[in-house]
């Protein structure tokens, strides 16, 4: 999960629901060859399974699925390596948004604003009590909950990418912080 590429290959089979890796390659403007290695890891980790072998010309391909609608990063908290890994993941889906992003950027025409935005970037801090917590995770699920639906294709339906960070920060001015606690 730490890897671009493989989360790349991990939303296009979401995508797509299953497919070849030719497809796959087609889909993310790489070589066949290129998508092999990332393939076999997501296997031994599990988060793809084969779904069915295909005839392409005179040769067999094999069709690859994920093994489940929703991939988490099951390191167990405060196991050796949990915020390695942990880490690497957001910053890797961080690298592939910041790809998409522009992407977006360079094939984008217009500005909307308002309810019809479709590229926004937002950074903020506050300070937040555990009530608050618990609503901003409510919208959070409610945000995923809506892109999970949306998933299905519709003639006029565009994709879109949503990315979400949400994190504690150090208080440089709190006398806690600042003693190391």
């Amino acid at each position: 999960m730490a890897s671009p590429h493989r989360l790349e290959l991990i939303t296009a089979l979401g995508d797509a629901g299953s497919a070849s890796i030719a497809e796959l390659a087609l889909v993310l403007g790489r070589t066949p060859h290129s998508l092999y290695y990332h393939i076999k890891l997501l296997e031994e980790a599990g988060i793809v399974v084969p779904a069915e072998k295909r005839r392409r010309g005179r040769r067999d391909e094999q069709v690859w699925a994920l093994a489940a609608e929703k991939i988490l990063l099951s390191v167990s908290p405060g196991g050796s390596g949990f915020h390695a890994e942990r880490s690497k993941a957001i910053e890797s889906m961080l690298r592939l948004t910041a790809r998409e992003l522009q992407t977006a950027i360079e094939r984008s025409s217009t500005t909307r604003e308002s309810e019809h935005r479709e590229i926004i970037g937002m950074r903020m801090k506050g300070r937040v009590d555990e009530a608050t917590l618990r609503q901003i995770n409510r919208l959070i699920d409610r945000l995923e909950a809506l892109m999970r639906k949306s998933n299905r294709e519709e003639k006029d339906d565009r994709l879109f990418a949503l990315t979400i960070v949400l994190n504690p920060v150090a208080d440089r001015t709190s006398r806690e912080d600042a003693n190391g606690r």
